[in-house]
């Protein structure tokens, strides 16, 4: 609610503020109701034509004046609605990275668990079927993100998603090329109000009137004495300033890093260092502004949080044409082809309505006595009366009038045209055809469902958008310590304490110290996956009979036939129930009571394991034995050996003495003959010189 002014002045400013906006917001609503008017009567035309009247009126009254049945044989309503079927069953799973790496593994789960249950809360399911739905059967639907307090109860705010009933309402920049509109530079939407809730709400407001609901080439018609229009509008106003580029290469704009300094400006200086800017710039930004106002009057006025506009849009397909958009539906290019197939049916069934089901070929004078019995012989009771002719002859009966082939023939003709416009057969559908198994007609399911890719993929981006706008007020709005509920991979939800300070002057579960990058995984549809979860289950316990225990709950969970809830309570039963307690947080079941049959049975292969065991060891004692004997014999055999050849080394060693002993005695023997000689010599020799040199 705008501020009351203090002045004169500053109310005249305000005034002309407020028309200001009032004029702009006009002058916007009318630049996009002129730009996409041929959209919108275009999708109003095509959910027409598919949920409530194929039938213009000028349609009708010339098949009155033909005097033909009015009849609409629907075939497009069932294929549509098998392909919106299909999108309910896809499992869409956000996926949460890191941009600036400041974020560990946990706390990126919780901020994606905290997006999960966010979701969930909203019921996005409903949200996104009906935005599915519109997309598909008018061209584009239309969702929206906002904040509101977690309960009645609380002063916490969270992020929340709501689905716009009435897209038409919205509006967008006519430069925005995206397909989701992220890239308009505003947006807004009507919404109606009760003037009695109104006036509650705001009863400074004084006679309070509808926005501006008349337009230059269109009228809202939806608002009645007792209705309020309401316009929210938001828009993006740009200024300048600095953009900076830190340490750690992080960059961010000047207000940005004023706040994060702020934040930080009880750490030490050490922790302050890796975002010491290095590189600055002069550059443009922008922010958000929220108006929410009434004929005359801006009734509020805000900073949304962010920097991502909270209207978030869902088309069929697009095409650009001389710079104008074309939307067009999944009905668009069906319509003609479905009220010829109609017209063929209502040719038929006149067909049938006026051919009599019993004709005869009769003279006048046969049944003149007769006559009110035969004005309608079908129905006459008994017999039928007549007289013979003047030429003895009598009524004939002929047979009806046949259908024209032609007519049955253009009839298949035209629901095979349906078929093949939208791409989608029988088969793809789910019928009979020629395909053997499950696997080959679910891979012509998904062919088939190929045809609403473009849907499928604007719808992937819409979400993708939904989830990075969520994240971006996530971290805006959860800024304090609190308690977030969030939601686990595993389908359980838990509460974790977030933004709570620790002794090194850090947060724990900081949502806002980091960027992140949010994208969706589309899963395959619900169906689908069942099967091909029982086919590996089949191909399991086929390969492992052993494994069907403990898997049987589970292949219970992937049939679905008639009595499908009996036969998984029975499947159930088979698993263990450790298991099934283990599963349901119960405490293990007591061991059952030992089984006598049992008992005996183990003290049998006891007593058997134990005589097998006194055997093994009298077997091992005697093989140990025998090899010590063997091991003995080879020792006294071979120190016998080795004494032998003691024995012979003597021998010889005593021989060999016995040889050096006598040849010493012989030399010894020689040395005494020479002696004796020598001195026989010496004795003959008189000359004393001469004996001196032959002294020995």
């Amino acid at each position: 609610m705008a501020r009351k002014p203090k002045n004169k002045d500053e109310m005249d400013t305000n005034q002309q503020s407020d028309m200001d906006i009032i004029e702009e917001i006009n002058q916007n609503i009318n630049n996009y109701l002129d730009y996409s008017k041929d959209n919108v009567t275009r999708g109003q035309d095509d959910k027409r034509f598919l949920y409530v009247n194929p039938w213009s009126s000028a349609q009708e009254q010339e098949l009155n004046r033909l005097q033909k049945p009015v009849m609409s044989f629907n075939k497009t309503y069932d294929i549509i609605r098998k392909v919106i079927a299909e999108q309910r069953n896809n499992k869409t799973q956000f996926k949460v990275s890191s941009l600036l790496g400041l974020s560990s593994e946990e706390e990126i789960n919780v901020f994606k668990g905290a997006i999960t249950k966010i979701a969930r809360d909203s019921e996005t399911s409903s949200v996104f079927d009906r935005a599915y739905d519109d997309a598909a059967s008018s061209g584009f639907g239309v969702w929206r993100v906002y904040t509101d307090y977690e309960h009645e109860l609380s002063f916490n705010q969270l992020p929340k998603i709501a689905w716009v009933s009435d897209p038409e309402k919205c509006f967008w920049d006519t430069c925005a090329v995206e397909a989701t509109m992220f890239d308009s530079e505003f947006c807004g939407y009507y919404q109606n109000m009760n003037k009695d809730k109104f006036k509650k709400l705001h009863p400074d407001i004084k006679d309070p009137d509808s926005f501006n609901t008349y337009f230059r080439d269109s009228t809202f018609k939806w608002i009645d004495k007792n209705t309020l229009a309401i316009v929210e509008y938001y828009k993006k106003e740009w200024f300048e300033t600095d953009k900076y580029q830190l340490r750690n290469n992080q960059v961010m704009y000047k207000k940005e890093y004023d706040d994060m300094m702020k934040d930080m400006r009880d750490q030490e200086d050490e922790d302050k260092t890796q975002f010491d800017i290095v590189k600055k710039e002069r550059t443009k930004d922008f922010k958000i502004v929220y108006y929410k106002a009434i004929k005359g009057k801006v009734i509020e006025k805000a900073d949304w949080p962010i920097k991502r506009l909270p209207l978030v849009r869902v088309v069929c397909d697009s095409q650009r044409i001389n710079g104008r958009e074309y939307i067009m539906s999944l009905v668009s290019f069906v319509k003609d082809a479905q009220l010829f197939h109609n017209l063929v049916k209502i040719e038929i069934a006149q067909a049938l309505q006026y051919n009599r089901r019993e004709q005869w070929l009769s003279h006048p004078s046969s049944i003149a006595a007769y006559t009110d019995a035969w004005k309608n012989p079908s129905i006459q009771q008994g017999v039928l009366l007549y007289d013979y002719d003047e030429r003895g002859g009598k009524p004939e009966k002929i047979g009806p009038s046949e259908i024209s082939q032609t007519l049955m023939e253009q009839a298949q003709m035209s629901e095979r045209d349906i078929q093949s416009i939208l791409g989608l057969y029988e088969s793809n559908r789910g019928e009979s055809n020629n395909e053997l198994s499950g696997k080959a007609i679910r891979e012509r399911q998904r062919t088939g469902l190929q045809s609403a890719c473009v849907l499928n993929d604007n719808f992937n981006k819409a979400v993708e958008q939904t989830g990075k706008i969520v994240g971006d007020l996530l971290q805006k709005v959860v800024d304090t310590e609190r308690r977030l509920s969030i939601h686990m991979e595993d389908g359980k939800s838990k509460d974790v304490i977030v933004n709570k300070p620790s002794l090194n002057g850090e947060k724990e579960f900081d949502l806002s110290k980091d960027k992140y990058d949010i994208v969706i995984d589309p899963g395959p549809s619900f169906a689908i996956q069942k099967a091909d979860s029982l086919d590996v289950l089949i191909n399991l316990v086929t390969i492992n009979p052993g494994l069907f225990p403990l898997v049987a709950d589970i292949i219970g969970q992937n049939i679905d036939i008639n009595g499908t809830e009996t036969l998984r309570t029975r499947l159930r039963e088979l698993v263990p129930q450790e298991i099934r307690a283990k599963e349901e947080g119960l405490p293990p079941p007591p061991p059952p009571p030992p089984d006598p049959m049992q008992i005996v049975l183990e003290k049998q292969i006891e007593t058997q394991n134990r005589e097998i065991q006194v055997k093994e060891q009298k077997n091992e004692a005697e093989s140990m034995l025998q090899e010590q004997k063997q091991m003995l014999e080879f020792f006294v055999q071979n120190q016998k050996a080795q004494q032998e050849q003691m024995k012979l080394a003597l021998e010889e060693m005593r021989i060999e003495q016995e040889k050096r002993t006598q040849e010493n005695n012989r030399v010894i023997e020689e040395m005494k003959f020479y002696a004796t000689l020598i001195q026989s010599v010496n004795k003959s020799i008189p000359s004393r010189e001469f004996s001196k040199e032959i002294i020995f």
